[in-house]
């Protein structure tokens, strides 16, 4: 679906009130085209699921889409919007439509553009997603660094019903490792962990070995 097909069905979604599924993932219908599609769901206030994972979306549709999800789509429970352009102006305001969203219960934004003032902005906002149980944020590391990394932790210590977190190709380091394991410890029902594709050394790892001595319910440790 190019750009032309997502503005014609923006148009048609004004009307499916009691759309609780919308999944446009991996097409090409651009920024423009995100933007419509984003608009356009201001009238589907029950929906649950959203996937725009691979759909083109920049600031500019993140921030159209943020301002929905804020204001109509209370129920949200699932975003996908991993492998986008999503940089720091569409993460800031991603993290102010987040403190709105409670009943989110998975969030994936893998594969995307913003640094350290967007990330900031996303984990204060997803201090308030207190159920929330698979969160990936893999492949961004051009944001991570000590500071972001600390932010992470602390978010952990909210999101205690986190069952998956995936931090992998991320740029954390055996300092951020360290500091990521103090708030791991207060995901006690934590299940998937995927760490691969990080530098966390042999300092980083012993940080991590005290944490798993009490990940009773881990299944999967990559």
């Amino acid at each position: 679906m190019t750009e032309k097909g997502a503005i014609e069905l923006s148009k048609a979604l004004k009307h499916c009130k009691s759309l609780q599924t919308l999944d446009v993932s991996r097409n090409e219908f651009g920024a423009e085209g995100g933007v419509a599609l984003s608009g356009a769901l201001q009238n589907c206030k029950q929906l649950k699921t959203l996937n725009f994972a691979s759909g083109s979306i920049n600031d500019k549709g993140a921030v159209e889409l943020s301002e929905t999800v804020m204001q109509h789509c209370r129920e949200l429970q699932t975003m996908n919007l991993s492998w986008n352009s999503i940089g720091d102006k569409g993460a800031c305001s991603l993290g102010v439509a987040l403190k709105q969203s409670e009943k989110l219960l998975s969030l994936d934004l893998c594969s995307n553009k913003f640094r350290e003032e967007g990330f900031t902005a996303l984990t204060e906002g997803l201090k308030h997603c207190l159920d929330l149980k698979s969160l990936d944020i893999s492949r961004n590391g051009t944001c991570m660094n000590q500071k972001t990394v600390g932010l992470l932790g602390d978010m952990l210590t909210h999101c205690k019903r986190l069952q998956e977190l995936d931090l992998s190709f991320n740029s954390i380091y055996k300092e951020g490792a360290k500091i990521l394991s103090k708030g791991l410890k207060s995901c006690v029902r934590l299940h998937t962990l995927d760490l691969h594709k990080n530098e966390i050394g042999d300092e980083g790892s012993i940080a991590l070995c005290e944490v798993l001595k009490h990940s009773k319910q881990l299944k999967s440790l990559v």
